[in-house]
């Protein structure tokens, strides 16, 4: 079996279900989406279409200051390329299209004119690095992504950005954890500048908000080591199918394009709703009491070790209820 290849979006997919990746990265299976018609997604391709070419080719900073673009000419721009898309996007049944669409060419207006006046701040500054792919080759696996933006500060110090076009902010607990940006801080140290980033900022331009988290060794060798351990896996257990599990839960399931692959799910089309929610209570319930079981017999078995350890310290051999078996008297 050839390396594996990982990506941030393909450990995600592990973690959200083992065999989910197992038909996708292992099979090769590519199920049908909707994303092409998807507002939210299709906004966050053409902001990021927007920020990148907003510096592109701009090599010669000072002639570029001279030639920058105006907050209007983006907007008008935008307008355009949203209007030549929206008309064909899916915005739901139950949803006026043309309210809709504004909402959206709304949003995308005030995530222009964010990044705009972030940019304004910096002065304008070319980044070192725009939409820059990378591949990280190790021993057992290789790493793969394409980096939104770094930059060089005035300090010197590097800083990678990543665009976030979405309503939900990750917290600054959660951004430590994020493989992506670990991910990126990999390439930046070992490939892209051989040098170690200082900030790595999630930029959501709709809500103009920065959140900044940074990567020390430990938690790079902390992804590194779990990389190991799923190519581990998949090396030991190949193509086996029932060597991957599920991790079922209805809000993936029920738009997951790997239905037919997946025997959980089959299975469970057999059941109405309140057989699969009378089942699933009774098998968490099971697992509760399997775990406290578990729980019970270990610290019996420690306390019976102690007690016999005690007994026989002290040569007793029956001491209220409890009596030496002869094995337990004569094991020293």
């Amino acid at each position: 079996m050839k390396k594996t290849s990982f990506s941030s979006s393909k450990i995600d997919l592990w973690k959200q279900c083992e065999l989910k990746f197992y038909a996708h990265v292992l099979l090769g299976i590519r199920p049908k989406n909707n994303f092409s018609r998807d507002p939210k997604v299709q906004l966050g391709s053409i902001l990021h279409k927007f920020f990148h070419e907003f510096y592109k080719d701009q090599s010669q900073t000072n002639l570029f200051k001279q030639n920058i673009k105006s907050l209007r000419n983006l907007e008008e721009e935008f307008c355009t390329a949203w209007d030549d898309i929206s008309k064909s996007l899916d915005y739901g049944n139950d949803t006026d299209a043309k309210t809709q669409q504004f909402f959206y060419q709304e949003k995308g207006l005030k995530a222009l004119k964010n990044f705009y006046k972030r940019e304004e701040k910096r002065g304008f500054k070319q980044p070192v690095f725009l939409e820059k792919w990378f591949k990280l080759s190790f021993d057992e696996f290789s790493l793969t992504g394409r980096v939104d933006r770094i930059d060089r500060e005035e300090d010197g110090s590097i800083s990678i950005v990543d665009y976030k076009i979405t309503d939900k902010i990750l917290s600054v607990e959660d951004a430590k954890g994020d493989n992506q940006l670990t991910i990126y801080s990999i390439a930046c140290l070992q490939s892209l500048l051989n040098e170690k980033a200082q900030k790595l900022i999630l930029y959501y331009p709709t809500q103009d908000e920065e959140i900044i988290s940074y990567r020390n060794d430990s938690s790079i060798e902390e992804l590194l080591l779990k990389l190991k351990q799923i190519n581990s896996h998949i090396e030991q257990h190949g193509l086996q199918q029932d060597k991957y599990n599920t991790n079922p839960a209805d809000w993936k399931c029920s738009s997951c394009g790997f239905q037919k692959q997946c025997p959980e799910f089959n299975e469970r089309k057999k059941l109405t709703p309140g057989q699969t929610s009378d089942l699933k209570e009774k098998i968490d319930r099971h697992k509760e009491l399997q775990n406290l079981i578990n729980f019970l017999n270990t610290e019996s078995n420690q306390l019976e070790s102690e007690i016999i350890t005690s007994m026989k310290q002290n040569k007793i051999t029956k001491f209220e209820n409890y009596k030496l078996t002869q094995s337990e008297n004569t094991s020293q």
